[in-house]
């Protein structure tokens, strides 16, 4: 298969070269287009293994950069998904602090309750052991 990358020129300068090389009568100039020609030969085929190494880096590139957007759109995700976790878990953090809140406020209340009671039933305690002691001998 042709390459149509490939010059004319690069074709023509190859089949004249041969043909001069088989029409050369002098030995020197046969030898400088012999030389000639294989230099050509190592030029087209350099150029061409440049070229294909150049399409191949190229559709590396491609696809890298279509793979490296594709993790920019999964990072992106994983950043908006982070976002929302925090919130979420500062709005939790703030429902529970209320909640903490409340329950030691009621706790305390509770206690303050506790305390209450206590100091009325050791004044009727005291109150029946003073009765006691007082009518703690008649009966009726």
């Amino acid at each position: 298969m042709e390459n149509p990358m490939r010059r004319e020129t690069d074709k023509l300068s190859s089949l004249d070269i041969e043909q001069m090389i088989l029409q050369e009568d002098d030995q020197k100039q046969r030898a400088f287009l012999i030389v000639l020609h294989s230099i050509n030969k190592s030029l087209i085929a350099n150029t061409e293994t440049i070229r294909d190494v150049s399409e191949k880096l190229e559709t590396h590139l491609e696809n890298f950069e279509k793979h490296t957007k594709a993790e920019e759109a999964l990072v992106n995700k994983g950043r908006g998904a982070w976002w929302v976790a925090a919130w979420v878990i500062g709005v939790v953090q703030v429902i529970g602090l209320g909640i903490w809140n409340e329950a030691r406020n009621e706790i305390k209340d509770i206690h303050l309750a506790l305390q209450k009671d206590r100091s009325l039933l050791m004044q009727l305690e005291s109150r029946v052991l003073f009765v006691e002691r007082t009518h703690g001998g008649e009966k009726k």
